[in-house]
Order: C-alpha cells, then structure tokens, then sequence
C-alpha cells in the first residue's frame, strides 16, 4: 500500500484549484471566486467545519490478516478550517490556510474493542498569486504540516480502512514544502497551466515500529481548462517520485514513482440544474525494499502497488436559497502483479456509495450543509499461500457503512 503524507492531502487540492482554476482555492479545496469579488488592500475571511461520522459493519476485521471474525466500528471527525484572503494589490492576491480537526476512530472485533482519539495535525499554509503580467499568471505556495496529532488509545490503535472512512491516521511528523507554477491563458475559454513541487518529510514515532522517516516526494503537474457557455471541463496529469523512507535509522523502502490523471466536467442543464462528474486514475510502479540481509534497497520482483479507478457523479437542483441533489461514488482498485499464492498478493476491491446532499443559505455569508451516503465495500477472497499452508487465505469481505455529514461555513 502506497502511503501518502498529510500535507500531500492538504496541498493537492490547493495545487489543482490554482492550475485549473486560476485562483486561490478554499478550506474544502474548491476553486474559490472570493478574491475576486475584493478590492485592493481588502482583506476577507472564512471559517468552515463539518461533523461526519460513519458506521459500519464487516465480514472480518480491518487488517483482515490479523483477524477472523466479523467486525464493526465508527469514526467521527470534525475538521476545522480557516482561509484569510488579501487583495494586496489589484494583482496580487494572498491567502492563507489554518487547517486541524478532531478524530475519534473505534472498531470491535471478536469481543476486543480498540478506540483512538485526538487532535489531528495543523496544516499551515500561504499562497500568492500574480495576475498583473500579459498571457502568464505565475503563483508559488508554502505549506507545513505541524504534528498536534494527540493519539490516545485504548486497548491498542483503532484499524480503520481508508477506503471505508475519510481519515485513517491521525498524523505524523513535521512537513514542509513549496510549490510553485503558473497559468497559461490560450484562449478566452482555454487555459493551461503547469507548476512542481517538494515536499521534506520530517521523521515521527510510531506504536508498532519505531521511528519512521518518510521519503520526501516531489511533483510535476501539467494541467489544462476549458470554460463554455454552459460547461466546463478541466484535466490534469501528475507525476510524483519520493526518496527512501527509512526505520530506526536504516533503509526500510521507497515508494516507486506514480502518474495520476483526473478529468472533471459540469454542465448546466438550465438556471436550476446541474451535473458533474469527476474522474481519476492513478499508477505506481515497483517500490524498492528491504531484502533480508542487505543493507540497501533493491526492486521488489512483482509491483505491490494497485491500479486504482475512480469516478463521482451528482446532479444538484438549486434555489434561491438551497440545493439539492443525489450523488453517486465508484472506486475499483485491482489486484497487484504479485501471484494470488504469495503473502504479498493484494485482492482486487470495488466501493460503491449512494446519498444525497444539500446546502441552505441562513444569510448571505451563513451557509448549513448536509448529506448521507449508503457505502458497500467489496474485497475479493485471496486464496490460501504457499509459505503458510492451508487456512492461510482470506474469504471475500464485504463492508456496510452509513456516512453522515453535517456542516457550516460563514464568510466575513
């Protein structure tokens, strides 16, 4: 499984909304027309938190290598937001991002209830963009990933699949990094854009382990936008590579090199309505490892990681002061390059959800927002393996869970 660093989810949704978008993006990581609305030397700000809590139950405990019988659990998290926007010039546009939440993860297997609570870790960031030259609207942004994480468990960590919930870890180390790019206008409707990033991994403690000190990673990402009368469509191609992580002060692995394609599209079917799509694949190659009695990092001799698909659709009714509309999610992950024989082997997994979401105006900066979705997890059975003997294998798991939101923004 390919890890992936609390600020890399931070900062990507910053990083896409500046590239396709042109502006600064806002605390839920959509592109944010804000600024533009503000004069010179003006300053605006927005705060937004949510509450989701999901519930779920399971054919078998989530690692389903350590476990055996059926599984339930819950998550509630309550993440925090605050963006500051400053017309510093008519050109010159700065934000800044305060991101942190609270997290409760707790799963029951076989009688064995183990909780994790606390703090999440703080995001900080500030991005400046530029718009005064001709053709070319450059923008460089600085991001740290604070640890506040404050993990406390009870009866050991709480497990909980990050294809199931939205958080699956509660933080790691202090990160910082800086990217920076530009938008290339083509057209009047036509708009590309191109940009890079790195991104320094601090090391951190961990239960199980020890002391880990993750690869640092580094990002190209190539993008482009178009903007019609009633739709609009943007693409983006990014390629990320990261050097080697390492345990207790020695080489434990590194990730391979990964490309991820995503395609978004909306269209207006009149003043009221509105549909979108979004679209993602993602590809990474052979990790390096560890191998027994070696000092250094070789190829591993099948690819560990998974091909991974997917693709959301909702459809939004809007009123003077409300919106409504269903939502549809599908994610499918194959099964990895090794031998369905071997421990390595990773069995293909399907995601399917279903709800409904909606958002009230209480006042012209005062916005509430709800949804629900209906999940259902599928992983396939992974047959018996060859070093462990029969009874080694893993049936097929299925995975019901409810996912509840509740939230609220207010611009000021």
């Amino acid at each position: 499984m390919h890890r992936v660093s609390r600020f890399a989810l931070a900062a990507g949704p910053i990083f896409a909304a500046l590239m396709l978008a042109g502006t600064a993006a806002s605390a839920d990581g959509t592109p944010d027309d804000m600024a533009a609305e503000q004069s010179a030397g003006q300053w605006t700000a927005a705060f937004s938190s949510q509450a989701q809590y999901y519930s779920w139950e399971s054919t078998r405990g989530y690692p389903a290598a350590g476990t055996t019988t059926d599984a339930d659990g819950s998550q509630l998290s309550i993440p925090v937001a605050l963006q500051l926007t400053d017309r510093a010039t008519d050109a010159l546009t700065l934000e800044f991002m305060l991101r942190s939440g609270y997290l409760r993860s707790s799963q029951s297997t076989g009688g064995v209830t183990s909780t994790t609570s606390g703090f999440t870790d703080t995001s900080v960031g500030i991005t400046a963009s530029y718009s005064g030259l001709d053709g070319f609207q450059p923008f460089l942004s600085l991001n740290t990933n604070l640890p506040t994480g404050n993990e406390k468990s009870a009866g050991g960590p709480s497990n909980t699949d990050p294809d199931v919930v939205a958080v699956a870890t509660t933080g790691e180390g202090f990160n910082g990094g800086v990217s920076t790019g530009a938008n290339i206008p083509l057209t009047e409707t036509l708009i590309a854009s191109v940009g890079g990033g790195y991104t320094y991994r601090g090391s951190y403690d961990t239960t199980a382990l020890g002391n880990l000190d993750p690869g640092d990673t580094y990002t190209l990402n190539l993008g482009i936008g178009y903007q019609g009368e009633s739709s609009t469509t943007q693409a983006q191609l990014a390629f990320t590579g990261e050097t080697e992580t390492e345990l207790n002060g020695a080489p434990y692995y590194q990730s391979g090199g990964s490309v991820a394609a995503t395609l978004g599209t909306s269209y207006s079917w009149n003043d009221a309505i509105a549909s979108r799509a979004n679209i993602a694949f993602s590809h990474y190659e052979k990790n390096r490892v560890a191998p027994s009695g070696l000092p250094y990092l070789v190829d591993e001799a099948f690819n560990s990681n998974s091909n991974v698909f997917q693709i959301d659709i909702d459809t939004i009714y809007s009123g003077e002061v409300f919106s409504i509309g269903p939502t549809v999610g599908f994610l499918h992950r194959d099964h990895n390059a090794w031998s369905s024989d071997e421990i390595q082997f990773v069995p293909a997994k399907t995601r399917w959800s279903v709800g409904l979401t909606g958002q009230y105006a209480l006042t012209e900066t005062l916005v509430l927002s709800a949804a629900a979705s209906r999940i259902w997890v599928n992983q396939n059975e992974s047959p018996d393996k060859t070093a462990l003997g029969p009874g080694s294998g893993i049936p097929e798991i299925k995975t019901d869970a409810w996912l509840a939101t509740v939230g609220a923004s207010w611009q000021f």
